[in-house]
C-alpha cells in the first residue's frame, strides 16, 4: 500500500549556513524550531519530516567516511511513536531549489514480514 502525504524538507546546511553537517553532527529540537520558523512551516500529524544534511556527497568520494558516521536528528528533534527511518535519499535538488512542502509518494514491494524495504520515494512540487 503507498503512502501519499505532504512531505516537508528541512534544509538543515541551508539553516545552518553550511554545505555539509559533520560527522556525527546532531540535529537538535532547538535545530529544528530554528529551521521550521526559516522554511515558514509546521509540523501537522501524518507529514513525513525529510532532514537534509549534505551528507549524500560523500557518495561516490569517500565511501569509508560516509559509511563510518553521519549526522542526523537527535532524540529530542523526533517523537518516538511513528517514526520509519529513511536513509540515502537524494534530497539535494528539492534543497538547491528550495522546496521545502510537497507531495510525497512512497511505494514498497508486496512484501509480509519485512523489517526493511527499498522504497520508491516520489516528490510532487
Amino acid at each position: 500500500m503507498p503512502v501519499v502525504t505532504r512531505g516537508l524538507l528541512i534544509d538543515m546546511c541551508a539553516c545552518k549556513g553550511v554545505n555539509m553537517l559533520g560527522p556525527k553532527e546532531e540535529i537538535t529540537k532547538e535545530d529544528l524550531k530554528d529551521c521550521l520558523k526559516r522554511e515558514k512551516l509546521k509540523i501537522e500529524p501524518g507529514d513525513v519530516i525529510l532532514f537534509y544534511t549534505g551528507w549524500s556527497q560523500m557518495i561516490g568520494r569517500d565511501a569509508k567516511a560516509f559509511a563510518s558516521t553521519e549526522p542526523g536528528p537527535g532524540i529530542g528533534a523526533i517523537t518516538m511513536n511513528g517514526v520509519y527511518i529513511l536513509e540515502n535519499l537524494h534530497l539535494s535538488e528539492l534543497a538547491k531549489d528550495k522546496v521545502y512542502q510537497f507531495c510525497l509518494i512512497m511505494t514498497a514491494p508486496k512484501m509480509r514480514g519485512m523489517v526493511q524495504a527499498i522504497l520508491q520515494p516520489i516528490a510532487i512540487n
